[in-house]
C-alpha cells in the first residue's frame, strides 16, 4: 500500500525570502552533518562535490518540520 501524496498549495513569497530559507536549509543541514555519514555514503558510491553528511533520519524530520510550517503559513 503506497502512502498517499499530500498536496501543499504553496504560499507566494518573494526571491529574497525563498532565498533566505535555502541559506538556512543549507546551514541547518551543514550543522547536522557528520564525517561518519559522510564515510558511510562513499562507501556505498555516493559522491559529489558537496556533501553534507546528513542521516536519512534527520532528513525526514527536515521534511516533516518544513511540512507543518508550511501548512501553518497558509491555514
Amino acid at each position: 500500500m503506497t502512502p498517499k501524496r499530500v498536496s501543499i498549495p504553496s504560499a507566494v513569497v518573494s526571491p529574497t525570502e525563498v532565498q533566505t530559507e535555502v541559506t538556512h536549509a543549507r546551514d541547518w543541514l551543514d550543522e547536522r552533518g557528520t564525517q561518519r555519514n559522510i564515510d558511510g555514503m562513499a562507501r556505498y558510491g555516493i559522491t559529489a562535490p558537496k556533501v553534507y553528511g546528513v542521516s536519512m533520519a534527520t532528513m525526514m524530520w527536515l521534511a516533516k518540520s518544513a511540512m507543518l510550517m508550511a501548512t501553518h503559513a497558509i491555514g
